[in-house]
């Protein structure tokens, strides 16, 4: 596999599968009455449970998220976006008081992650470009206003300044007890004082009214070769999708950029900055920087992964060493 995200990162508690029983209503309902011919579950989600149905007139993938709020503003943003952009279509949804169900056109394509590591310099040139170019296109849309989406896209709270913000939540996090118990008391101090070292990273960040996935990485995208060139079939999990600064998904791209092919890197740097621009000079830093509040959302979970937390004390120690 060209990178295997169970290695870094582990699932919340896992939740029982739903029964062929419970499947086969929830697509009637959905479906009026559609017939299923066959049921797999898929892998890949950590939050939500996905399902691809083989009915007669085809094939549809059936989402469980518990999620809610989070849930229906990715199917609003999802509805919208397929017009234009690769992301499935929503072909139904329903909503109950602890759950939201859809059904998702299935796209075929393979997760990028799971590719195989021995690709050519040539192939991975052609897929960074072809994911550099999709990842240009999504941070081309525009909002009015920076913050968190609600459930039909609106901003409620619209962030003044964004750096500023980032910067608060960080330190809320990395002065609590659940930092200090699991990342170290040294290292929360060593974490803050870089933070008040390089603040000036985030203040002045520019653009921070653009669509952002923020979970833009290879297990999140489906792929597929044609004719000796990439594709980007489809661009999966829109539940953290914000109003922001790009450089977030550049944070969680090249999160594992040591760890992943150098060419494939190349390629997208290439085709996203023929399309957007020129990146500016600080943006490897901001980049690392902001990558570090999705490592504080890890690290402030309820929850202890073991896993995740081994990658996020990772990451804090290479970002310590990159922002020194």
């Amino acid at each position: 596999m060209l990178f295997q995200f169970d290695d870094y990162f582990q699932a919340p508690t896992e939740r029982p599968l739903l029964s062929q029983h419970e499947i086969q209503a929830l697509v009637m309902h959905l479906s009026r009455g559609t017939e299923i011919l066959a049921i797999e579950p898929l892998s890949g989600g950590f939050r939500n449970q996905n399902y691809r149905i083989e009915h007669p007139q085809g094939q549809a993938v059936l989402r469980v998220a518990s999620e809610t709020q989070s849930a229906l503003k990715e199917l609003n943003l999802m509805q919208r976006l397929s017009q234009f952009l690769p992301v499935p279509k929503v072909l139904a949804e329903r909503q109950t008081s602890a759950h939201v169900f859809a059904l998702l056109e299935f796209i075929e394509g393979q997760r990028a992650d799971t590719l195989p590591h021995n690709l050519s310099e040539a192939s991975l040139l052609s897929l960074g470009a072809a994911i550099g170019a999709t990842l240009a296109k999504i941070h081309q849309i525009q909002f009015p206003a920076t913050g968190f989406l609600d459930s039909e896209l609106k901003i409620p709270d619209p962030l003044t300044h964004l750096g500023d913000s980032w910067l608060a939540y960080m330190r809320e996090v990395l002065h609590g007890k659940r930092a200090e118990q699991r990342l170290g008391r040294e290292t929360c101090q060593e974490s803050l004082q870089m933070l008040n070292r390089n603040e000036y990273l985030l203040r002045d960040l520019e653009p921070v009214q653009r669509l952002v996935h923020s979970d833009f990485n290879l297990k999140n995208l489906l792929v597929r070769e044609k004719d000796g060139y990439w594709q980007v079939r489809a661009v999966l999990d829109w539940e953290f999708a914000h109003s922001g600064s790009p450089l977030v998904d550049f944070g969680n791209f090249f999160r594992f950029e040591k760890e992943l092919p150098q060419a494939l890197f190349e390629g997208f740097l290439h085709a996203y900055q023929e399309l957007n621009g020129p990146l500016g000079p600080l943006w490897r830093k901001q980049a690392k920087l902001l990558d570090l509040t999705s490592m504080c959302n890890f690290l402030d979970a309820p929850e202890e992964r073991p896993i995740t937390l081994k990658t996020v004390r990772k990451i804090f120690a290479e970002t310590l060493e990159s922002l020194a």
